[in-house]
């Protein structure tokens, strides 16, 4: 029992080896005699000698102790692994002269594989099929995998096919036949497959994970994101599966758990940045939208900004995400009236325009102008509503602050403006005219 625990451990591997030594030794021995050894034998189904000796040489092998393991396989005459020695000793010329040897004594479908596996030539599996009489599950998992390793999906689908229907239970098999498919692009097959493989084997989270990509390709994306779940449970680890999990739940509305995966992402990698997801997150709640159990997204809001206030934290140069924490801070109307809301509203509007403004010569690129102009004047609107409840020397320091920023854009567009197609330069005096008209506003409060 110990040795069992302990064999998958490469600490006490070791010490495993050393047990089934002296278990394997002591049957040998003459002492105690069998008349002490006789108590409670049967109770113990002790397992048979030479279980315990391939279970020895399969610990051996693990280790890379080759040769040692060779000689007990060669005593028990356990072809495969003799075979699996042979090939990591590189020494293919033995593993062929030894089936060929058992070969000339009695035919038999797996030296007929096993040959194939030497020599790489899949007639020797066609051979194994025939000579089982179609019923040789190792004959066609040996074609199909000679295929698969080759890249050609089409030829390796049906020997998979042709395996599984004779051993249902081969779930590394379902899994190649999973992502042969995927390959192809039949994805209804791969579901299926990766189906099969999580019935199995309900821990492996690579299968879960795949099969919501299945799902997704299928246009399924709820039972995508309940796959994705799934797969959360046996590896809470892996940020690949929250990045995936992230990208479908904001598809299906599970806003709740986009929140969650991010927090996640950010513990594990220590940085996630996607504008548009942020986006659609903020959208979903400023509109209370419903979310994917019908309930309002405008609750979520609280929450929501603790995600920003972390964002901001380790990301403090993107325009984008400082934006859209300050519309997520406008998510009610009470706002307008909220001195210390709307003074946070402006900061974090004030921050986004900072930070497009630095990047360098953007007036050259009508894509970068029009980018700075809508945040100039969404900086512009909640400005002037920040104003209107300000007093003294704070409300006129915020209506200088606004009018250099305003007129630095203006300036510095005007001078390029000439550059851009006329389609361009329209939208761009638009954008110039409404700064403008800020600009008269303001010196009216």
């Amino acid at each position: 029992m110990r040795c069992s625990a302990e064999k998958d451990n490469s600490r006490r591997v070791e010490r495993a080896i050393m047990q089934m030594e002296t278990i394997v030794d002591s049957i040998k021995k003459d002492s105690p005699p069998f008349s002490v050894r006789q108590f409670m034998l049967y109770a113990t189904a002790f397992p048979m000698y030479w279980i315990l000796e391939k279970e020895l040489a399969d610990l051996l092998l693990s280790v890379g102790a080759t040769k040692s393991a060779l000689e007990i396989y060669e005593r028990l005459q356990l072809w495969e692994d003799i075979i699996v020695c042979y090939q990591r000793l590189g020494r293919t010329m033995c593993a062929e002269k030894v089936i060929q040897e058992q070969l000339a004594e009695k035919e038999t479908p797996l030296l007929w594989c096993l040959l194939g596996d030497v020599t790489d030539n899949p007639e020797h599996y066609s051979k194994a099929w025939e000579l089982s009489e179609h019923r040789s599950t190792r004959s066609q998992r040996s074609l199909a995998y000679y295929y698969f390793k080759r890249k050609d999906y089409e030829k390796s689908i049906p020997f998979f096919l042709s395996s599984l229907e004779i051993n249902h239970l081969q779930p590394d098999v379902w899994f190649s036949l999973g992502y042969t498919a995927t390959q192809l692009e039949k994805y209804e097959l791969a579901a299926q497959a990766y189906r099969q493989v999580v019935s199995l084997d309900q821990d492996n989270f690579e299968a879960w994970n795949n099969l919501s990509n299945a799902y997704i390709k299928t246009k399924q994306k709820v039972r995508a994101w309940r796959s994705l779940q799934e797969a959360l449970k046996c590896n809470y680890e892996e940020w690949r599966v929250w990045e995936n999990f992230l990208l479908v739940s904001i598809d299906v509305g599970a806003f709740e758990d986009v929140l969650r995966a991010w927090h996640r992402l950010l513990d594990i990698k220590g940085k996630h940045q996607d504008s548009e997801i942020l986006e659609i997150l903020v959208n979903a709640i400023r509109n209370d939208l419903p979310d994917i159990n019908g309930c309002p997204a405008s609750r979520l809001k609280k929450r929501a900004l603790q995600l920003f206030g972390r964002l901001t934290s380790l990301i403090t140069t993107d325009s984008k995400v400082w934006e859209l924490y300050s519309l997520l801070l406008c998510a009610n109307e009470s706002f307008i009236s909220d001195k210390d809301t709307l003074e946070r509203i402006v900061q974090f509007q004030q921050k986004a325009f900072r930070c497009c403004i630095q990047k360098g010569q953007w007036e050259k690129e009508f894509s970068m102008c029009k980018e700075v102009s809508r945040i100039a004047l969404r900086l512009a609107e909640v400005s002037v509503l920040y104003v209107k409840i300000l007093e003294g020397n704070l409300k006129n320091q915020q209506k200088v602050s606004l009018k250099l920023a305003l007129q630095n854009v203006i300036c510095r567009i005007e001078k390029s403006v000439d550059n851009f197609q006329v389609s361009e330069k329209e939208e761009l005096k638009l954008s110039l005219t409404s700064m403008k008209n800020y600009l008269l506003d303001i010196e009216t409060l």
